[in-house]
């Protein structure tokens, strides 16, 4: 199943996403529409239209943004989500690994970043550098570098 997490329901009806649902299960996260404005409900109005399930969530205390752990927790529950793959953009990111909801990264590099000395750029230097990551694997793949990471504190004794 595909989740988006779009707090504002701006996932337009046309977009690749809706179009392929009935080759991909989607679901819409987001905000709850007890405090949301009139555009946020019509949005999902029309979302529910075409046959998109949406799913209301809470916010981060003292924040704009979806409660990220709350919506992992109910993935699990409803629906039985024991691993996520995230794929986002830099704010989502470090809101993951920040709130250690991450256990393991799997990060490609290109190409032309590959023979670099340092594979992988400050990011990954910087997890790395923590002491909380190890590096499990890293090998090219066609023209780029995966690097997989995996939190120390989740590898087996």
């Amino acid at each position: 199943m595909r989740v988006v997490l779009d707090r504002d329901a701006r996932l337009p009806t046309g977009s690749s996403l809706v179009t392929t649902i009935h080759e991909a299960p989607l679901l819409v996260i987001h905000r709850e529409l007890a405090n949301a404005p009139r555009v946020v409900h019509a949005r999902v109005e029309a979302l529910h239209a075409i046959g998109v399930p949406t799913h209301g969530m809470g916010e981060s205390s003292g924040s704009e943004r979806l409660d990220l752990r709350a919506t992992l927790s109910w993935l699990r529950a409803s629906h039985h989500a024991n691993t996520v793959l995230l794929e986002a953009g830099p704010t989502l990111l470090i809101s993951a690994f920040s709130r250690g909801l991450v256990d393991q990264a799997v990060v490609y590099v290109p190409g032309r970043h590959a023979r670099d000395s340092a594979i992988g750029g400050p990011a990954i230097h910087a997890l790395r550098a923590s002491g909380d990551w190890i590096c499990a694997q890293c090998r090219i793949v066609a023209c780029d570098t995966e690097i997989t990471l995996i939190r120390r504190d989740r590898l087996e004794p």
